[in-house]
């Protein structure tokens, strides 16, 4: 019999695709599916002839992987917008210097002709006060900018999640999915509600635990850190905790 995967079992199949083509470049797509199959029971395994009978995992493959290039992007666009930022600030503060020197200089320039003394000083009065007046206002700009701090390129926040009534298999494609961006914990449904970390966001699987261990975690939170609930596969876990990461962002 033909076995049809339901939508929770495609979304795992792409999560392990996804993370073991980051580690083997050299494998054929196929290939990789077949290996990834192994992690689904037995008989929830499907013979694939070729890509073209899931053509939609290529597609699946390929929105994550432009999610990861288009945050890439994000980061590389500001750090060059600090790098830029602290370029041009040295440039104006340059200029800035020199102009402060020439009008330095000006003011020392004398003549040894004691006859055109007067009409020197004369002919200079309005115009120096100009310099000056311009002068002063330029030194009070560059101590501004002095005085300006460096931008500071910002450190990149790790989300504390506490996952509760998922399994083993399943915390590890969680983490496989948010790498970096999440610190995930993990309860399942037998654990004892004891000890439970510290986090900024628990996400319960109301499909797979108790009532009553639900209301244990609500307590043992209760203000420390916001509960969610989802009733769905991992799909659904993993949308709660892209939402959380834009909201944190």
């Amino acid at each position: 019999m033909r076995v049809f995967w339901t939508e929770e079992e495609k979304q795992k199949l792409v999560e392990l695709v996804f993370t073991m083509r980051q580690n083997d470049l050299e494998s054929s797509l196929l290939a990789i599916v077949n290996r990834a199959q192994e992690q689904l029971p037995a008989e929830r395994r499907r013979t694939i002839p070729s890509i073209k009978a899931i053509d939609w995992l290529p597609i699946e493959l390929k929105k994550r992987m432009d999610a990861v290039k288009d945050r890439a992007a994000m980061s590389e666009r500001a750090a060059q917008s600090a790098r830029d930022s602290k370029s041009h600030q040295i440039e104006l503060q340059e200029k800035l210097q020199n102009l402060v020197e020439v009008t330095k200089n000006k003011t020392l320039e004398t003549t040894p002709v004691e006859n055109l003394a007067l009409e020197l000083l004369a002919r200079m009065l309005g115009p120096m006060e100009e310099i000056r007046r311009q002068l002063s206002g330029f030194e009070r700009r560059i101590a501004r900018l002095e005085e300006q701090p460096e931008p500071v390129a910002a450190e990149k926040r790790i989300l504390r999640i506490l996952l509760v009534g998922l399994l083993p298999d399943q915390v590890n494609n969680v983490r496989a999915r948010f790498r970096e961006a999440v610190d995930v914990r993990a309860l399942d449904k037998d654990d004892p509600c004891r000890g439970i970390p510290v986090v900024d966001a628990a996400v319960l699987n109301t499909k797979f635990i108790s009532h009553s261990m639900q209301q244990d975690i609500q307590r043992a939170y209760n203000g420390h850190g916001k509960v969610f609930f989802v009733n769905g596969g991992l799909s659904a876990v993993i949308e709660r905790i892209e939402k959380l990461l834009q909201e944190s962002a």
